[in-house]
């Protein structure tokens, strides 16, 4: 899972490298040809009527550099195979709201918290209750390669209290390192990780 994560980070990039390359390209060349055509033909109404025709070509290269942009198939519009792949296309807001539509599916009652007046949630995404508890949830909307850790849980857990919560979830589009896992044994937090998501995503997500 860490590899893909690096290979889709890398892949978008190459993208947006092969555009740069293509554009830089046909501007070297336009230049190229200016400094060519002024040494050759001194006369402007010459000159003119040259670069009428040049610039008709480019125009031509530059669609054609476009049409071949769009022929490759972008990083955010790939198959959709993770639940990295589904989330990572929403904002953070966004997320949190599937989140909770997928909570309330789950037989849960459910919101997204109100940030205080100096924006801050108090590391607590979304409320929800079920069968009289408070459940506190964290959303991280983090890369496959990129584990949560035992600090997260520990931030969680404090945070937890703040909400007056029974227990918490912690949530990851990634997964949990062997800390994080020791560190939530014998504690009130669940851990949902990438798979785990992936199960409730075919289950609830249409």
């Amino acid at each position: 899972m860490a590899r893909k994560g690096i290979i889709d980070w890398i892949y978008g990039r190459f993208l947006l490298f092969r555009l740069f390359v293509d554009v830089a390209i046909l501007l070297i060349v336009l230049i190229t040809m200016n400094f060519m055509l002024n040494k050759l033909f001194p006369s402007q109404q010459t000159t003119i009527i040259i670069w009428g025709a040049v610039f008709i070509a480019s125009l031509f290269s530059l669609t054609y550099i476009i049409r071949k942009w769009r022929k490759l198939e972008p990083w955010n519009t790939q198959p959709i195979t993770t639940a990295f792949d589904f989330f990572n296309r929403l904002s953070p807001y966004d997320a949190e709201l599937k989140f909770c539509d997928i909570l309330t599916r789950m037989g849960y009652s459910a919101h997204v918290t109100k940030k205080s007046e100096y924006g801050s949630d108090h590391g607590v995404d979304i409320i929800a209750k079920k069968n009289g508890n408070t459940i506190a949830v964290q959303v991280k909307k983090w890369a496959p390669y990129n584990l949560v850790g035992a600090k997260e849980v520990q931030m969680l857990l404090g945070s937890m209290f703040r909400h007056k919560a029974d227990k918490c979830i912690l949530m990851t589009t990634s997964d949990f390192t062997e800390q994080a896992y020791e560190q939530a044994k014998n504690s009130p937090i669940e851990l949902w990780n990438e798979k785990y998501l992936e199960s409730l995503l075919k289950k609830y997500g249409n």
